[in-house]
């Protein structure tokens, strides 16, 4: 079986869909209650693509994998 991250270029695109706004109240929970569970890299994450879409927007602009990757720190590998 192919692994996931196999089929994903570092050139492929991505954008962003926001689905409302998050509150500092919010992002407080995500810090103290979530992060312990679901881990720092994938909280970044989440910040991370948060921060793309600009304020009034609903889409980000699409930015290649590469582009978020470098922002992480990571590699393809350790994406998934």
């Amino acid at each position: 079986m192919t692994e996931f991250w196999m089929e994903l270029r570092p050139v492929d695109g991505y954008k962003v869909k926001a689905d409302g706004i998050i509150t500092e109240f919010n992002r407080k929970v995500l810090l103290k209650l979530y992060q312990p569970l679901m881990g720092a890299h994938a909280l970044s994450l989440y910040f991370s693509l948060l921060e793309e879409v600009e304020e009034n927007k609903l889409w980000s602009k699409a930015k290649p994998h590469s582009q978020l990757l470098t922002t992480l720190g990571i590699s393809l590998q350790a994406f998934f």
